[in-house]
């Protein structure tokens, strides 16, 4: 989900998700926008690609409900990558349950070119499973996401006068979010997420951020 280039402070994608367990409803549409701040760690073993990256970085997403309990979204981290994901809810407190809980899959990928100038170029495709969970109480909801990811890092530091060092790394990734919506109306919600990634063979270094978001639903509010 990731592009990163330039030196040390130019900073890298969002990591955020900004999503609770519930899908957005049968027919309706979600538009949303973000922003979060943190640091971000380089899967690496170049010997002078910089390790850590103060990150800020925005995102804007769309979701639209397919079923009643399957919505698909992308994501649009700026600058430089785009999540798809698709959600299915198997357990909702509409329903009775305690909880809320969905099930995700997903598959972010890096876009655009990166600036001629950029001495440092990484970009980083994941394969995505997500599981979600949320609790309502009153008009906030509280929210956890656990992820798995499988990482290919693409590693490129350029000479001016010699053939750049590349190299391509795999790695099995883990994350973790936590998140409060508050539900304004039911059209419109304020966000606030933090949230963790890290390798599971290397704990040496992570990525975290927290960011707040907004988010509006358009459509019928009629349950389908």
């Amino acid at each position: 989900m990731l592009i990163c280039a330039g030196a040390l402070f130019s900073g890298c994608s969002s990591i955020m998700v900004f999503q609770e367990a519930k899908t957005v409803p049968q027919g309706q549409l979600e538009t949303g926008a973000g922003v979060a701040a943190g640091s971000y760690s380089t899967l690496r073993t170049l010997s002078s690609f910089n390790l850590t990256m103060p990150s800020v970085a925005g995102n804007v997403w769309l979701r639209y409900g397919l079923l009643r309990s399957m919505d698909f979204g992308v994501n649009a981290a700026i600058p430089g990558a785009i999540t798809a994901d698709a959600k299915y809810m198997f357990l909702a407190e509409r329903d009775g349950a305690p909880l809320t809980m969905s099930l995700g899959l997903g598959y972010g990928f890096p876009v655009g070119d990166s600036d001629p100038a950029d001495d440092q170029v990484q970009k980083v495709t994941d394969y995505i499973s997500s599981l979600y969970v949320s609790r309502d109480v009153g008009d906030v909801t509280l929210y956890v996401s656990p992820r798995y990811f499988y990482r290919r890092t693409y590693n490129e530091i350029r000479h001016t006068n010699a053939l750049p060092d590349t190299e391509v790394l795999y790695d099995d990734m883990w994350g973790v979010g936590l998140g409060v919506a508050y539900n304004v109306t039911q059209h419109f919600k304020l966000m606030v997420e933090c949230q963790h990634e890290a390798p599971f063979k290397d704990g040496s270094f992570s990525s975290d951020q927290c960011g707040g978001g907004i988010s509006t639903r358009w459509g019928s509010t009629e349950e389908k």
